[in-house]
């Protein structure tokens, strides 16, 4: 199944298949990028389709937002889109369990395919844009630490959260990992959601301020667990 295959399945209802990937192709490749150096007219082919998918996920997901969501970038997109789909990958693979002392190979492979091309994190725009596939990165994180013997790829999908925390909705990002969207109302709000409906506990006091003030006067009635500390 390729990328465009993966995207298709996200926008059809969130029900998608990836090749596995085994030992002697730990890495997946993934598409290259549109012009880039090497890249083959199918390479550009699938990649206009992908983003043309990836123009249609966003629009609707647009539509959910509050308002004065800022614009779309797509390079960051196709990032977010590339790091999911990688991951995807990984966590189907036939290679687990892996021996302790091939951890640090493994964790290196999959920082490799995660990071490839991965913007700086540096305005609500491409935290946005990077959100509109990365946003599945919790379900994911949660279902390979479920299906057990796969700690490098958790903690590195935990860490690809912590860099990315509109996405990754960890309530232990701080002042300046949240810093790349925080100053934008309707991105904050989507980030408050998140971290209410995930019952986690802000360690950031700004956080847990504003997110009492959007529970208001009963938590109890917000979907998920109420985190603590910001219980009125």
């Amino acid at each position: 199944m390729s990328l465009v295959a993966f995207l298709q399945g996200l926008a059809d209802g969130g029900v998608v298949r990836v090749p596995a990937l085994d030992r002697s192709n730990v890495v997946p490749t993934g598409a290259s990028k549109p012009g880039g150096g090497g890249a083959t007219e199918t390479d550009r082919e699938e990649w206009r389709d992908a983003t043309e998918i990836l123009r249609a996920l966003e629009a609707a997901w647009r539509q959910t937002l509050p308002a004065g969501i800022p614009p779309l970038s797509l390079p960051a997109a196709r990032w977010g889109a590339r790091a999911l789909y990688a991951a995807c990958r990984f966590a189907v693979s036939p290679i687990w369990p892996v021996d302790e002392e091939e951890h640090p190979s493994l964790r290196g492979a999959i920082d490799r395919a995660l990071t490839a091309g991965e913007p700086s994190a540096s305005d609500p725009s491409i935290a946005y844009s990077a959100d509109v596939v990365l946003r599945f990165l919790p379900d994911l994180t949660e279902i390979v630490d479920g299906l057990g013997d796969r700690g490098p790829l958790v903690d590195r999908l935990t860490a690809l959260g912590a860099r990315w925390p509109l996405s990754g909705a960890s309530a232990e990002s701080t002042a300046s990992e949240l810093s790349s969207f925080y100053s934008c109302l309707a991105l904050r709000t989507v980030h408050l959601d998140r971290v209410a409906e995930r019952g986690s506990t802000p360690r950031d006091p700004r956080v847990a301020d504003d997110l009492r003030r959007a529970l208001g006067l009963y938590p109890e009635l917000v979907r998920g667990r109420t985190p603590r500390g910001v219980a009125s």
